[in-house]
């Protein structure tokens, strides 16, 4: 007979109905499988160190004023701010979004505090993937309430925390001061190396002499050159995350998500914590939001439960980061690249805490995404085109008009 209790993590099999542990209810991998998907995520790190130098051999492959063209429209925080939503919407990754930012601060093209507008950004426009997936539940039991209601969740955080930290960044730079006071910790004033040289030193320089712009696409596009090799180099660095994040959730997305249900009903800090473990093995906080969604729905996760998750995920998600200051070549700002990564792991950080450590913050968190979901529940293709017109179509008008203006 079979059990009328059945695991959160469990499945019934329709073959043989009988319920399954969690910590089996997963795809066993032969040793083989193992091995080529270790290779897998070897070869997608390759291809992010190999993206980011193309992307630094990019921009200094640029003629000064052309660079300064291309990164202009940033330098107003709040044009930053709303390039950096949609450049991570576009690319359905703030990671990434972020890494090109990294190593455009590592190239001179744009400073620390242009950056950090960017960086805030990148974190709204991430929570768009989510919020999309919630609509993929029905409205039976309000299935599809409480998905948007978790999703909802990470989008309000992250709003709210730019709504907090950006006027405060703009009066008295509190992300700026603590990341370099913490920069200067692991690079000291006196070993930042500055210089008005940029020579790139690192093991994949033999490859990018032979295909950035100084060799088969210095060759091929002879006029555009450090825009071609950027943009190769952009395409790398997305492509290796996003296979880098689809081999390591086959690999460990079953005990992950074993260890997401352990922490059910569990303290807050121990689902933060597991959230940002989780996140920073699988490498992307939007593949642990979106398996959270299934049990929201289902009313095996609770929306505290599921805060304190997603608050974590948004920590582990700087790991991703800091290995995109880890691939970069070395380079004469490679301090100032550093201060941007440690400005992405600040800013979640102290987001973070905030809400852990203020009930009426985390309070007000928990009401909004209830009347968010309740109104976009009621018709998902109104709700749709509203995202889809606040995180892409709006600020592509934005920058639209002010690149028309300036």
């Amino acid at each position: 007979m079979v059990s009328q209790t059945t695991p959160i993590l469990g499945t019934q099999h329709y073959m043989n109905p009988k319920d399954i542990a969690p910590h089996e209810d997963m795809i066993m991998l032969s040793t083989a499988g193992k091995l080529i998907r270790c290779a897998g995520v070897i070869a997608a790190i390759l291809s992010l160190f190999l993206g980011l130098y193309l992307v630094v051999d990019g921009i200094y492959g640029m003629s000064s004023g052309y660079a300064q063209r291309v990164f202009s429209s940033a330098t107003h925080p709040l044009i930053g701010l709303v390039l950096g939503i949609l450049a991570a919407a576009l690319l359905q990754s703030s990671s990434a979004a972020t890494a090109l930012t990294v190593a455009a601060v590592g190239t001179g093209a744009i400073s620390v505090p242009v950056a950090i507008p960017l960086i805030m950004g990148a974190n709204i426009g991430t929570t768009l993937t989510a919020l999309a997936a919630s609509f993929s539940y029905g409205h039976r039991n309000g299935a599809r309430y409480r998905a948007l209601s978790a999703a909802f969740l990470h989008a309000w955080f992250n709003v709210l925390m730019v709504a907090v930290f950006l006027p405060l960044e703009l009066l008295f730079h509190p992300l700026q001061a603590l990341s370099h006071a913490v920069t200067n910790f692991f690079l000291p004033e006196g070993h930042h190396g500055l210089s008005s040289e940029p020579t790139i030193i690192g093991p994949f320089t033999p490859l990018i002499e032979a295909i950035g712009t100084q060799g088969l696409l210095g060759r091929l596009f002879p006029t555009v050159s450090g825009l071609a090799c950027a943009l190769l180099g952009a395409l790398l660095i997305l492509l290796g995350l996003r296979t880098m994040r689809a081999l390591l959730r086959t690999l460990f997305a079953a005990t992950t998500l074993s260890a997401l249900e352990r922490t059910v009903g569990g303290s807050g800090v121990a689902g933060v914590a597991t959230g940002a473990l989780g996140t920073a093995v699988i490498q992307s906080s939007t593949v642990i939001i979106i398996s959270l969604l299934p049990f929201a729905a289902t009313r095996s996760l609770k929306q505290r439960e599921a805060l304190f998750l997603i608050l974590g995920a948004n920590v582990g998600t700087t790991v991703g980061v800091l290995l995109a200051f880890a691939a970069l070549p070395h380079s004469p700002l490679g301090a100032f690249a550093l201060q941007a990564a440690f400005v992405h792991v600040i800013f979640n950080l102290m987001g973070t805490t905030l809400v852990v450590v203020i009930p009426a913050l985390r309070r007000a968190l928990l009401r909004t995404a209830r009347l968010s979901a309740h109104h976009a529940s009621k018709s998902a293709p109104a709700a749709l085109a509203v995202l889809l017109a606040a995180y892409c179509a709006l600020p592509a008008l934005i920058l639209g008009l002010w690149a028309a203006n300036n």
